[in-house]
């Protein structure tokens, strides 16, 4: 997301807090992609069961509900 301070009476501060906002730091980013690569492993490994299991409609991606975006956030 981007956006622009259009007015900052407090010289500067609202624009650099506004700044570090937009940008993940390392550690941040680190950690999102292990969120969404766990949710895609953890969503692999069930569909993978499901199909070991007897259950090929229910393996594919698009037959579970809700699951069609491992990483997508929650409600």
């Amino acid at each position: 997301m981007r956006c622009q301070v259009l007015r900052d009476r407090l010289d500067g501060t609202v624009t650099e807090l506004v700044r570090r906002e937009q940008t993940l730091s390392g550690e941040e980013a680190r950690q999102a992609t292990d969120d969404v690569l766990d949710a895609y492993i953890n969503f692999v490994c069930r569909s993978a069961k499901r199909y070991r299991d007897g259950f090929p409609v229910t393996a594919h991606p698009d037959a579970a509900p809700g699951e069609s975006d491992p990483g997508a956030p929650s409600a």
